[in-house]
C-alpha cells in the first residue's frame, strides 16, 4: 500500500510539473497569477485511469489535459469574479485562459485520443451553459435549491463525467462512485464559499433568501457583487443559523460519500478516496473551531 502511494505521489508530481510548464509563458506569467491546480480534478481521474492498462505516459498526458482545461475555465472566471483596475491584467486573464484552454487539443490530438478531443469538447459546452443559465438566475435568486447545486456540479465536474463516459473506468470507479464524489466535492465547495468576506450568488445566500422575510429580502436585494460582507448580512446569517445548516449539509454529504467508497473494488482507489474525503471532513471540523472561538 505504501508503494503504491508512492507512485501515485510521483505520477502526481510529473502531471504538476508537466502542466507548470505547459502553462508558463514568459509575459503572461509574469502579470497574472497562476492557478493553484486542482486536487480532487486530479486525484478522482487518476483513479478512473489507473485500471485501463495505458502507459504512464498517455494517463499523464490526460491529466494534463484536464487541468489544463479545468485551469483555463477557471482564469476565465477570475476575470468576472474580482473586478481589476487595471485593464491590462483583465486582457491577459483572458488571453492565459484561452493560451491554458488551447494546449489540451493539441495534447490529445498527439496522442491520438480523437475521443477524448470531442468528450472534452462536450463538457466544455455544459459548463458554458451551465454557467450561463447560474448567471441568468443570480437576480432575485430565481432558481430552485436542487438545480443550483446540479448546475455547480455540472461546471465543476463535468470534466470528468464525460470523461468517464467516453473511458471504461468502471473497473476502478463506478458511475455512483462519481456521482457521488461529485456532489460531495460541489457542496463543500459552497462551504468554501461561505467563507468568503464579500457579496456573491451562492449556495449559503440561496438558503437566507429562502428564510428572509420581505423586509430582509430587501436588504439581500440592495447588495451588489463584491459588496463586503457587513453586519447586517452577518446578523442574517447568524439569526437563521445558515453557516451551521451548510456544515451540517456538508458533513452529511460527506458521510454519505465515505460509505459509498466501501463500493469500490480497488482497494487502493478505495484508500486514497477515504483518506481525501476524511481530509476535508477534518478542515470542516477546523473550521467549525475557529468560529466557536470567535
Amino acid at each position: 500500500m505504501k508503494q503504491e502511494r508512492l507512485e501515485q505521489c510521483d505520477r502526481w508530481e510529473c502531471v504538476l510539473r508537466r502542466v507548470e510548464t505547459h502553462m508558463f509563458h514568459s509575459h503572461l506569467t509574469a502579470v497574472v497569477p497562476m492557478p493553484q491546480l486542482h486536487q480532487p480534478t486530479l486525484l478522482m481521474g487518476s483513479l478512473m485511469l489507473s485500471n485501463l492498462g495505458w502507459s504512464d505516459e498517455d494517463i499523464e498526458g490526460v491529466l494534463c489535459s484536464l487541468l489544463l482545461i479545468y485551469h483555463g475555465l477557471a482564469v476565465h472566471d477570475e476575470v468576472e469574479l474580482t473586478p481589476s483596475n487595471r485593464e491590462e491584467v483583465r486582457q491577459l486573464s483572458v488571453l492565459a485562459g484561452d493560451f491554458f484552454s488551447s494546449k489540451y487539443y493539441r495534447l490529445l490530438a498527439e496522442m491520438g485520443q480523437y475521443a477524448l478531443i470531442q468528450a472534452f469538447a462536450k463538457a466544455i459546452q455544459t459548463i458554458n451553459e451551465s454557467k450561463a443559465r447560474l448567471r441568468s438566475t443570480s437576480v432575485g435568486f430565481s432558481i430552485s435549491d436542487d438545480e443550483y447545486i446540479a448546475l455547480q456540479e455540472q461546471i465543476g465536474l463535468a470534466l470528468l463525467y464525460e470523461l468517464g463516459e467516453a473511458v471504461d473506468c468502471r473497473t476502478a470507479v463506478s458511475n455512483h462512485v462519481l456521482r457521488q464524489f461529485g456532489r460531495t466535492i460541489t457542496i463543500y465547495n459552497e462551504f468554501e464559499k461561505s467563507q468568503q468576506h464579500y457579496w456573491d450568488f451562492t449556495y449559503m445566500n440561496l438558503l437566507l433568501w429562502r428564510v428572509a422575510t420581505p423586509d430582509e429580502r430587501r436588504i439581500l436585494g440592495s447588495y451588489s457583487f463584491g459588496d463586503p460582507c457587513d453586519n447586517r448580512l452577518r446578523s442574517l446569517h447568524t439569526k437563521y443559523q445558515i453557516s451551521a445548516q451548510l456544515r451540517d449539509l456538508v458533513s452529511r454529504s460527506l458521510k454519505e460519500f465515505i460509505d459509498v467508497c466501501a463500493s469500490v473494488p480497488d482497494r487502493a482507489a478505495q484508500t486514497a478516496l477515504e483518506r481525501f474525503a476524511s481530509s476535508l471532513a477534518n478542515h470542516i471540523q477546523f473550521q467549525r473551531g475557529l468560529v466557536e472561538e470567535r
